[in-house]
Formats: C-alpha cells, structure tokens, sequence
C-alpha cells in the first residue's frame, strides 16, 4: 500500500479566513501555488480551500475595465471566508493513495487536505500523482 503520506506535501502554506482577497493573491503569486488550506482564525481548524479557481472566479467579472491599484483595493476589502470553498474533503496522512485517487477521480477538486488526526499535516495535488507515477515508470 502507498500511503498520502510519502506524497503529500508537508506543512502547506495556508491562510487565515479573516485574510483577504489580495493576501490571497499575493501568497500563491510569492509562493507558486494554486491552493490554500484556510484556517479559522479562533479555533485553528480548517474551515475551507482556496484554490486558483477560487481565485478566478472571483476576479474575472472585475478585470475587465479596472486597473491594478483598483483591483488591489477591492479584493483587499473582500475576506477569504466569503469566497472559500467551504465544502471540502480531508483525508489522513496515513490512508491509501488509491482512496485518494478514487477521489480526485470521482470529484471536481484539484487537492485535498491531509490530516494527523484533527491537525492539518500536508495538502496531496495533482502534482503528486504526477510524481508517484514518475516514480513507477523509472
């Protein structure tokens, strides 16, 4: 059995859910990466994904006649909890990664979460499966 685990990316980069829009942007821009576990910022429990298509969605309709600093001052005033994906799947870090790939197979997501227990461990993409079947074709 493949476990998450040894695919997984360890300690995601993850946002609070009382963050914004921008710092949203900002972070995947920084960083190269296209979802983000978002955390409640009293409980410390996932709460929800943002995700580059989040991302898009939310901005597209504004791009049209808007300038940089325009844009930047609106999705400043937008929080991340209002455009999260809520509804979202968690997986433990120790499950088989074909139960994951059932998953992504079976779903519209692009990543899923990866718990120890209750405490956000990891996030698995579809880059890990990119690099699971890289390993089994060499």
């Amino acid at each position: 059995m493949t476990i998450i685990r040894e695919y997984m990316t360890k300690n995601p980069l993850t946002i609070r859910d009382s963050e914004t829009l921008y710092d949203a942007r900002v972070l995947m821009g920084d960083h190269h990466i296209r979802h983000l576990p978002v955390i409640n910022q009293e409980s410390g429990e996932v709460t929800g994904i943002f995700t580059q298509r989040d991302l898009l969605a939310c901005t597209v309709s504004v791009l049209a006649d808007v300038d940089e600093n325009d844009i930047n001052e609106i999705e400043s005033g937008i929080k991340i909890s209002e455009v999260m994906t809520r509804s979202f799947v968690g997986m433990q870090d120790d499950d088989d990664m074909l139960e994951a790939a059932d998953y992504f197979l079976d779903h519209n997501h692009s990543c899923l979460p990866v718990f120890g227990g209750a405490t956000l461990v990891g996030i698995l993409t579809e880059v890990d499966f990119i690099k699971l079947a890289k390993k089994h074709l060499s």
